[in-house]
């Protein structure tokens, strides 16, 4: 008796993750490997998770109703439902027009994010989302994201070989009719516009990830824990 409860307690847990799963694809809010031990770390409270989260998106509705994902707002769309996008303040009824405003507004973002900040009449200088009135400190964290934001760019690859500047790949593809593609942070795509929005999140990231580390204990640094 005791094994059959058993067993029917397993099956309902199971089901149970099951439809969680199943209800994360549908609504497009399933988490990557990345992000699951992000949390897992961070007790769901991922610092850097957390800043990603306040970058510039891309919202959609279909007749007026907002849906969760791109996908479902496609999919409406091909069915011939009315599809807004939405990005910040604006909105669009062309996926291509709202997708250049959501390139722009990240770039935008991330730039008055990681550029020194300081009020005129306060004296607060804000450096990446944070204020103090040090200018030595400031400008230390000033000097922390502005290095880290560095390290970040774009490079170029055309079949196999790889380069840094874009003239010279644009010879290199018109050369060997092979497709140039755009490469941030390992990630690459044939689109110039992905690669400005990729270009724009990693900076940021980076910068994000530079001042939680700067943040952690000596001990804990020192520990690579």
């Amino acid at each position: 008796m005791r094994l059959n409860s058993f067993l029917t307690a397993i099956a309902a847990v199971a089901f149970l993750m099951t439809s969680l799963t199943f209800a994360q694809e549908k609504s497009g809010e399933v988490k990557t490997l990345d992000d699951q031990q992000c949390q897992s770390e961070c007790n769901g409270s991922c610092p850097v998770s957390t800043a990603m989260a306040k970058l510039p998106k891309m919202n959609y509705q279909v007749n007026g109703e907002a849906v969760c994902c791109s996908k479902m707002a496609e999919k409406a769309k091909s069915d011939g439902a009315k599809v807004d996008y939405i990005v910040g303040k604006e909105t669009f009824d062309n996926h291509d027009k709202a997708f250049v405003s959501l390139v722009k507004q990240t770039e935008t973002f991330v730039n008055d994010f990681v550029t020194p900040s300081t009020c005129s009449k306060s004296g607060m200088t804000t450096v990446a989302g944070e204020s103090c009135n040090c200018p030595v400190e400031a400008g230390k964290k000033a000097e922390l994201v502005k290095n880290a934001v560095a390290k970040v760019s774009m490079t170029y690859a055309v079949g196999e070989e790889t380069c840094n500047c874009p003239n010279q790949a644009a010879a290199m593809a018109k050369k060997s009719g092979a497709k140039k593609e755009y490469v941030v942070a390992g990630e690459k795509t044939c689109c110039e516009m992905t690669a400005r929005l990729n270009l724009a999140k990693a900076k940021y990231k980076a910068a994000v990830e530079t001042l939680v580390a700067s943040k952690a204990p000596a001990s804990k640094a020192n520990s690579g824990s």
